[in-house]
């Protein structure tokens, strides 16, 4: 049984605080319809990593497994494929994440470190951007440390986030509390600092031997959750609870959002279960030490749309994920509910696009039209 849960400590320092209710009975449902698949029958397509959108309504799918990007039209047709395994210039080892804007179609290579940018018209390699050619302002990479992908404001600039993590044997002390480390990349390579965010890193699990490391994510482990709006409004969420809070582009603070949530109870033996046929026996007997928490978090996801609402997904502990949609002054728009291994990538004018299993199991993408 879920147990009711107190807000955060900090709910009463927070300036121009927003309270709505999630459970809201008079809330009205958001219904999807016309669905259109963006596949063809000569792409065998891996796991996706990640899905973008350009302004003509074109679709480019991040195929993180064959280190390929799939461009669609508007209507489902397959255009074209650009990139592919490699080390040159629009190749890539570990594709990461994508996004689009009015001129370019953006790549992050995390084994590389950079990001590519390829021409709207051509889809040639228009410039490189390396995250390493100079220190950024809170620290150099390490192993521990490594940048979690992009995001784009509106200037042409890049926001990254770097994630810490403490190993055994490292120096770092168990209570420790790793911290996001927020920065600003140029496309030329320079970073300018960026302050103002305090946001906790992704709980992790970590062990070391020798030179050897392991990092693992337990699904039960709170996030760190940020989107960006197309002006430039910086939303961040610790999934803990359903708090979600409002930055301008440079990082001041601008208000807050917030719902008493009950998060759903975690059952262990159940939670295991599942776990064995994630990871490798290694993990698992490492996964198997850990205390859990009674609960599951609040959020699982948050997107910002073109209209500056906020998508947010909660869990519900069940095959399910609650989804309520705010619009930009706080107030619930909608709510609906779609199974648990749907992952909406983005919400653009009047269209939802979202990756799905097809009927084999295998990772596909589809554009749904939204209905408030």
């Amino acid at each position: 049984m879920a147990q009711p849960q107190q807000g955060p400590e900090e709910l009463s320092s927070l300036e121009n605080l927003v309270r709505f209710d999630v459970n809201d009975a008079s809330i009205s449902e958001i219904s999807f319809n016309n669905p259109v698949t963006f596949t063809d029958p000569s792409l065998i397509m891996g796991q996706i990593a990640e899905v973008a959108v350009d302004n003509n309504g074109r679709v480019f799918i991040a195929d993180r497994d064959n280190s390929s990007i799939y461009l669609f039209d508007q209507d489902g047709s397959y255009v074209t494929t650009i990139g592919g395994a490699g080390d040159g210039p629009g190749e890539f080892r570990s594709l990461r994440n994508i996004a689009a804007d009015s001129g370019y179609l953006h790549a992050f290579d995390m084994s590389q470190r950079r990001i590519s940018r390829f021409g709207l018209k051509s889809f040639e390699v228009a410039g490189t951007t390396g995250l390493s050619g100079d220190e950024p302002q809170s620290g150099g990479f390490n192993m521990s440390r490594f940048p979690n992908g992009f995001y784009l404001m509106p200037d042409g600039n890049y926001l990254l986030s770097f994630s810490a993590f403490t190993f055994p044997g490292m120096g770092g002390q168990s209570d420790d509390v790793p911290m996001l480390d927020f920065d600003i990349l140029t496309p030329d390579g320079s970073y300018l600092g960026f302050e103002g965010i305090e946001l906790r890193a992704n709980e992790s699990v970590t062990s070391s031997a020798g030179n050897s490391f392991r990092v693992i994510m337990p699904s039960y482990a709170r996030k760190a959750l940020t989107a960006i709006s197309p002006e430039g409004r910086i939303y961040t969420n610790w999934s803990e609870e359903l708090l979600v809070k409002e930055y301008d582009a440079d990082g001041r603070y601008q208000r807050a959002f917030f719902s008493e949530y009950q998060k759903p109870a975690i059952d262990r033996d159940e939670l295991l279960e599942s776990a064995k046929e994630t990871y490798d026996e290694a993990s698992f007997e490492l996964l198997k030490e850990q205390e859990f928490p009674a609960t599951w978090p609040a959020v699982q996801q948050l997107l910002a749309d073109d209209s500056n609402r906020l998508w947010i997904a909660l869990y519900t502990g069940s095959e399910v994920r609650k989804w309520i949609v705010l619009n930009s002054g706080g107030k619930p728009e909608g709510v609906f509910e779609l199974p648990s291994d749907h992952r909406i990538q983005q919400v653009k004018g009047e269209y939802l696009y979202v990756i799905e299993p097809d009927d084999d199991g295998f990772d596909s993408v589809k554009r749904y039209e939204v209905n408030f």
